[in-house]
Formats: structure tokens, sequence, C-alpha cells
């Protein structure tokens, strides 16, 4: 199969009524045309443009497309697909809101999760009155779920066994309020949303925006929603014709009072109009309302096949996995990366360690789409996970040497996971930033996570087998086997056999549930059938707001800093200049220093780093913190003194560690960092201490005699860039006669 097979079919489903962004233009669609797509400007206005396939695709790997689904269509006419938060939707919520909505987004879990269960001594029923009566069960449950990050695993499974009575209550952890009661049928409508949206599903309704125009007004379509729901969603299933007479005679009685009280009469929805709303509901909610939801489940689940999914990234799975595998760092160089700090931190003082994996994985096509490796199961982890999911990870497979391109990429529509790395608040708020489904399992039951677990199975005897430093978890497989004296494997020689194996042996082996397909020609097939992804992967902006670092940093007339880089705009000048040296909430990315995100002015701004050479190169576009970090070392190293650098010798340094380092990058990337305000902080305080940046650009100033500018001077590079001052001038005053 020829590998530019991609570039004949668009990365994501376009819809007529989604809105594209491209280069800061909004486009629509007008037209596919072979192997490419034909986009008119949004507004209406200006001439039409033709975007290859390819060029799509690399547009949206790169995080340039802005993918607004049907954006155009009124916000109640919109289907599951549609209802996608606003970029940094979550971010600008009050601390009681977002106490609210964690609160609520917990107790429908915990919810979801005894209403689901597969024990039927544990299942509740879903009525009013089963939820009251396990109204401090699900209050003591949902606090796990407010959390701001997870103890380690083996407090976890200590509280597990004191909850199902079999081990005493254990001591440590941070103490978390149990929310307060609340009313059955406010939580039935939490559980309900949940089900439907996710997180964002329970923000607080004063919170959410409003409609965007169409023919009818907000009034009107509320009308023709409410009678909607009430007469077509219901297992009487009426039909549409009757439907539309009701509607009808809906609008003909709230037109008579508008007209006892003097108001403007409502234009009345004609039945093609009612028609055209009921067409755009989501057809699989439209099966439970009216059918139930083991009838819709059936027509999705076909005998023998499990629940079925029908496109690529509809469905994704996330799990955690414990290595069977001690790694020791030997001298690959890979510890230059880390501090001694940072090395314990992840387990590998004395060189022994034991590792989790975090794997991501599509069910429609089984192909793995992210993986991390950490010593513990946390949030970071799982975050990073998902980032991979939404990035081209092309450079992991050319690292590796892979003859298949690792290219899959895209957002999830939900991800399932179980209760380990994933349940804290911070990574359900990055999934409702970015309108991502999370669905939970219940931890202990592989049957719900049957692809990642067959994949954990698939891996351990494909790559773990293989590999010197295997450490076997049960002693008698053990024997004679001394595993940490055979233990010569580095982290960097783990993640080169697992992404090898990813790419070229799993994705390229047939599987008996895609009917003998590879994952790689099953993913391949659906883009040939015209069955792709929903959503564009998230452009950079969004990912930096819902996977970015939450920092706190003082507005100075210079702008902001973070590890030495400075941060400024016209718009941030403006706001120091009203508001003064103010303390602003950012988000930080560590996979591109070049900008970051500040919220002043009531809304999210992009902010770019200042520096710049002379030849108009930006060297920290698209530079990681870890990148950076080594590249500071490198330079306090060559002088440990000296603390301002010129730009043009940092993107120098630049250059040349990221060349010696790039065989060393697929371990740096791939094992989990775990940023954090805290450990940012430190580096600012050691590392970064007095350093400063300056501007090898030359610099002007008016001349003194008025016409045009003079440059300043700029000291060589390791000198004292302050001048010289002037010896004093004698006042050569006399005193006048007379």
């Amino acid at each position: 199969m020829s590998y530019d097979f991609d570039r004949r079919f668009p990365p994501f489903m376009i819809g007529y009524d989604d809105r594209l962004t491209i280069g800061g233009k909004a486009f629509c669609l007008a037209y596919m045309s072979g192997e490419s797509a034909v986009l008119k400007p949004a507004e209406g206005d200006g001439v039409a443009e033709t975007f290859e396939f390819s060029h799509l695709r690399r547009l949206n790997a790169a995080g340039k497309i802005t993918h607004e689904v049907e954006y155009f269509l009124p916000e109640e006419r919109r289907t599951a697909r549609g209802r996608v938060p606003e970029m940094g939707a979550m971010a600008p919520l009050s601390q009681a809101a977002r106490d609210r909505m964690d609160i609520a987004y917990a107790m429908a879990q915990v919810g979801i999760h005894l209403q689901d269960h597969d024990d039927p001594t544990v299942r509740i029923g879903k009525t009013d009155h089963a939820l009251a009566a396990n109204m401090d069960l699900i209050r003591e449950l949902a606090a796990d779920y407010l959390v701001e990050s997870l103890p380690d695993p083996e407090q976890i499974e200590k509280l597990r066994l004191y909850r199902a009575g079999g081990g005493r209550k254990p001591k440590g952890g941070k103490a978390v309020a149990v929310p307060d009661a609340v009313h059955p049928v406010t939580l039935r409508r939490w559980i309900t949303d949940v089900r439907r949206y996710g997180k964002h599903g329970v923000v607080p309704a004063y919170s959410r925006r409003g409609f965007r125009a169409s023919y009818f007004s907000p009034e009107e379509k509320a009308l023709m929603a409410k009678v909607i729901r009430k007469q077509y969603l219901t297992p009487q299933r009426l039909s549409i014709a009757a439907t539309a007479r009701d509607v009808a005679a809906a609008f003909t009685e709230e037109n008579r009072q508008r007209k006892e009280q003097g108001l403007s009469q409502f234009r009345t929805p004609s039945r093609e109009a009612v028609r055209l709303y009921i067409r755009k509901l989501d057809k699989f909610m439209v099966t439970v309302a009216r059918y139930g939801r083991n009838e819709a489940m059936k027509r999705m689940k076909p005998v023998g096949q499990g629940l079925e999914v029908s496109r690529p990234l509809e469905r994704v799975e996330m799990d955690e996995w414990q290595i069977d595998l001690i790694t020791l760092m030997a001298e690959s160089g890979l510890m230059g990366f880390f501090t001694p700090e940072e090395i314990e931190a992840l387990g590998l003082k004395d060189g022994k360690g034991r590792w989790w994996l975090v794997v991501a994985i599509d069910c429609r096509t089984r192909v793995i789409l992210g993986m991390q490796l950490v010593n513990n199961p946390r949030t970071s982890a799982a975050m990073e996970c998902l980032r991979m999911v939404m990035e081209d990870k092309g450079a992991f497979a050319d690292a590796v040497g892979a003859v298949t391109p690792w290219d899959m990429l895209g957002k999830p529509e939900s991800l399932v996971t179980d209760n380990g790395c994933f349940k804290s608040k911070v990574f359900t708020d990055c999934c409702a930033e970015l309108g991502i489904i999370l669905e939970r399992t219940m931890a202990g039951h592989p049957a719900l996570r049957a692809r990642v677990e067959r994949f954990f199975g698939t891996a351990i005897e494909g790559v773990c087998s293989r590999l010197s430093g295997r450490t076997f978890a049960n002693v008698l497989e053990r024997g004679d086997h001394d595993a940490e004296e055979r233990a010569c494997l580095d982290t960097n020689d783990l993640c080169f056999a697992l992404v090898r194996w990813i790419v070229d042996v799993y994705h390229n082996t047939p599987h008996e549930g895609l009917g003998g397909l590879t994952p790689l020609e099953q993913w391949r097939h659906d883009h040939a059938q015209g069955n792709f992804p929903l959503h564009a992967a998230p452009n950079q902006r969004r990912k930096r707001l819902a996977l970015g670092v939450a920092l706190k940093r003082k507005l100075h007339k210079d702008g902001l800093t973070i590890l030495g880089i400075r941060y400024h705009s016209e718009e941030l000048a403006a706001s120091f200049a009203h508001n003064g040296g103010q303390v602003l909430d950012l988000r930080w990315s560590h996979t591109d220093l070049g900008a970051i995100e500040v919220f002043f002015d009531d809304r999210w701004n992009e902010v770019l780093s200042v520096h710049e050479t002379a030849d108009g190169e930006r060297p920290f576009d698209g530079l990681t913190a870890q990148e950076w970090i080594v590249t500071r070392r490198a330079l306090a190293a060559r002088d440990e003194k000296q603390k301002i650098w010129d730009e043009a010798a940092v993107a120098e340094a630049m250059k040349e560690i990221r060349a010696m380092n790039a065989a060393r990058q697929l371990a740096v990337q791939i094992m989990d960092k775990n940023w954090n305000q805290e450990d940012l902080d430190k580096k600012d305080a050691s590392l970064f201490a007095g350093f400063r940046i300056r501007s090898s650009r030359p610099q002007t100033r008016h001349s003194d005699d008025g016409y045009g500018r003079s440059i300043e001077p700029i000291a060589p590079e390791g000198t004292d860039p302050t001048p010289p001052s002037a010896p004093r001038k004698r006042n050569n005053w006399t005193k006048k006669k007379g």
C-alpha cells in the first residue's frame, strides 16, 4: 500500500455548516473536488480558495486550523458533533462557579458508576427514590473526584480495600471536603447532562454563551425546541407531522397571549422547519428518548462484536500498565537532560526503577494514538498522552527508523478511562476544555477495557520478553534469572523498542477484531470510504489552554518573564498602563516556548516572546522547555559568571543542542516530566536567576540633529555592556562684571 495514501483524503470531516479558520481567515465549505476542498470566505465576499488534502493534513497536524463544527447552525439544532465548548470556556469561570461544576461532575460520575455497576448488590436504580436513599454514599465517593492530584497507587488500593471492608483506614493523604447533599431531581439532571456532554454539561448556566444568528429569534427557537422535546422525544413516538401540528398550536396560543400583552407576533415554523430541526438532532439520543436506552444500544451493538464504533476517534480508550522491567540509566547521555533531583523523582536513583506505561488506543481501528512512560501513574502523564493523541507522531517514527508512518491524530469524541490517574479535577477540566466526553469504567474489569488490556498483553510478549531487563512478576516464572544483573538497557532503549514495535509490527499485524485487517489498513480503509474523524485536531492555542500549566505572574512594564524568556505585546502594555502591575493568570506549554496565554481584559490573549535574531528568526518558536533548560546549562558551562547573553549566541547554542541530542530526544519526549508551577518557580530562582537575553538587532534612537535615526552600538559578547562613564566636565563659570 502506498505511503502517500492519506494525501487523497481530508484529515477530518468537513460539513457545509462548519467554519474553518486558516491563517486568520474564516472559510466554509463550497464543495469537494478530487483530492482537494474548495473553501469560500465565511462572510460571503471574496474569492474561493482551493486547499489540497495533503496541505490540510499538514496544517491540521501543526495545529494551524480552527475547526468550529456546525458553527452556522443555531444552538438547539446542533448534533452531539457540534457541541464543543468555545476555546477557553472553562478558564474564566469564577471560583464559585468552578466549585459548583466540580461538585456536580463528581456526584454525577459516582451516580453513573453506581447505576452501571456490574455487581447487582452494588448497582442502584435511576429513580429519585434510589438516588435519595444512596445520597450519603454518593457524597462520600464523590470526594475522590475533588482532589487536585491523586495519591500513589498503593494508597488508592488501601483505600479501596478499606471501603470494601477488607482492611483498616489508610493514613495520610489530603483531606477533601465531602459535598453537601442535593435534591435527587438535581442529581438526576446532572447525571443526564454528564452522560451526554461530559463535564462541560454541568458548567453553571449563567456562564454559558448565547445564541448565534438564524432565521428564528431566540424566543421562537426556544419555544419550538420545547415543544419538540415534549412531543417528539417521548416513548409515545409521535410522527413528524403530528409534532409539527403541536408546534403550530403552541405558537398560536403563544401569539394569542402576546397579542393581549401588546407584543410582536412570533413567526410560526412550517412543517419543513420542524422536520429540518428534528433531522439535525443526535440520532442516538433520539433513539434513546423514543425507544429507550436498551434498544438504542442494541442498534449500535451487533451480536458478538461488542459496542460498535462507526468511525475513527469516535471512542478512544486510555489506561495505564505497570511495565515488568528494571531499567538502568547507563552512560547513554540521557542523564544530561535531568538533574539529580529529577532523576530521583523519576524513580531512577541508584539505577533502578519500575515504570508504568499510559497508552491511548482508537477503538475503531485499534491504532495506538499515544503513550507515556512514568514511574507512578499521575495526572500529568494522562494529559501528555492525550496531547500525543492530538499531534503528529512522525518524528517518533523517524527517530527509530520505522518504515511505516505514525501520522494518525485527532480529537477524540469520547475518552474511556478507568479510575486511575484520570480522576483528578485537572484532567477532567482539560477534557471539558477540549470538548471531549469522559467516560469511566470500573477498575479491575479488563473486559470493559478489552482493547487496551489486549494490547498490553501483546506488548508483554512482543517487546518486554525480548528485552534483557525483564523482572518476572511471578517467582516461579523467574527461576534462576537475575534481572538486576542482566538489566543492561537504558530508558532510551525501552522507548526505542516500544515505538518501533508499535509502528512497524503492531500496526501491520492482522487483527481478529478487524476481520483480518491490520490497524493501519483499517485506518486507511475508513478514510478511503469517506469515514473521517468528525473533528479537526485542536489548534495550538486551544491545546495550550487545555493542557498548559496554570501559572500566576506579576506584570511588569517590560512584560512577563518565564525561564528567562520575556513575553510582551501592545495589548499587554496597554493593560499595564491602565491597571499597573497586577497578578495575571497564565497558561504555559512546555512543548512550545514561543508564546503563552495571558488572561486580561476579560479574555485569554496570546502573547509572543519578544526575542528575535537579526535575520528575523524567532528562536523560541517550537522550542521545548527541556531543550531550553539544556541550552541554559550549556551556556552556564561555557561561562558561569555571564548572565547577559546575545540573542544570536543563544540561538546558535540551541541549534547545537538540538543537533547533538537528536538521537536522544525520543525518551525525553515519551517520559513524563510532570511540569508544574512549583517546579518552574524553582528553576526560575536557580537556573535563571539574573539571566537575561540581549537583543542582537540594531537598536536605534533619534539623531541629535533631528534627521533620521542613529544606531546604538552593542558591546561585544562577554564584555560589560555598560558603557564607561565620560569624565565629568568642569564648570567654567565666570562672574560677569558690572
